[in-house]
C-alpha cells in the first residue's frame, strides 16, 4: 500500500509540473496568421483553455489549404485529440490510429499512439491498451520532444496502475519526474 500512495503522490506532483509547463508556454504571443505558431498555441493551451482550442482548430480548418502536410496532419492529431476529450472515443480512436499510421514525426506518432492508449485505458479497454504498448515503448527512445516523453511516461504509469502492477507504475512515475527535473 506504501508503493501505492507513493505512486498516487507521484502523479500528482508529475502532472501540476506538466500544468506549470503548459501554463507557462501559454503566454507565448502568437502571429495571428501563422499556421506553425497557431498549432503551438493550440497544443499548449488545449486543456487550460479548451473553447480558444477549438477556435484555433476551427480557423487552421479553415485555412487548410495554407499548412504544410505535416501541419495538416498535427491539425488531424488535433481534432483527434478534442474528440478524446470530449468523450467521443468511437470517432477519436480511429483518428488517433490514422494519424499514427499517416505520420512520418516520430513524435506525432508517438502522441497519437499514448492519446489513443490513454483513451483505452480510460474507457477500461486495458487489454486493448497493453496490445499497443510494445510498439509505443519501442518508439519511445526515438522521441525528442519532452512533453511528448512525459505525456508517455505517465500513460505507461497510468496502464499499469490500472492493471495492478504497483511497483512498474512507481517506475514509470519515477521516470516521469526524472524526466521532468522534479
Amino acid at each position: 500500500m506504501h508503493r501505492r500512495g507513493k505512486f498516487h503522490s507521484a502523479i500528482i506532483a508529475a502532472w501540476t509540473c506538466l500544468a506549470c509547463l503548459a501554463s507557462s508556454s501559454s503566454a507565448a504571443a502568437v502571429a495571428p496568421d501563422d499556421p506553425a505558431q497557431l498549432l503551438k498555441r493550440a497544443d499548449a493551451i488545449k486543456t487550460a483553455n479548451n473553447e480558444q482550442f477549438v477556435r484555433i482548430l476551427k480557423r487552421l480548418d479553415a485555412e487548410s489549404t495554407r499548412l504544410t502536410p505535416a501541419q495538416a496532419l498535427t491539425l488531424r492529431y488535433f481534432k483527434a485529440w478534442q474528440g478524446a476529450y470530449t468523450g467521443d472515443y468511437a470517432s477519436a480512436l480511429p483518428a488517433l490510429d490514422a494519424v499514427e499510421s499517416a505520420s512520418t514525426d516520430n513524435n506525432l506518432r508517438f502522441r497519437a499512439g499514448m492519446t489513443a492508449i490513454n483513451l483505452l485505458v480510460i474507457a477500461s479497454r486495458n487489454a486493448d491498451a497493453y496490445a499497443r504498448m510494445g510498439k509505443m515503448m519501442e518508439l519511445q527512445p526515438l522521441v525528442s520532444d519532452p512533453i511528448a516523453r512525459e505525456q508517455g511516461l505517465g500513460v505507461f504509469a497510468q496502464l499499469y496502475n490500472e492493471a495492478g502492477q504497483y511497483d512498474l507504475a512507481v517506475d514509470y512515475a519515477d521516470k516521469l519526474l526524472a524526466e521532468n527535473g522534479s
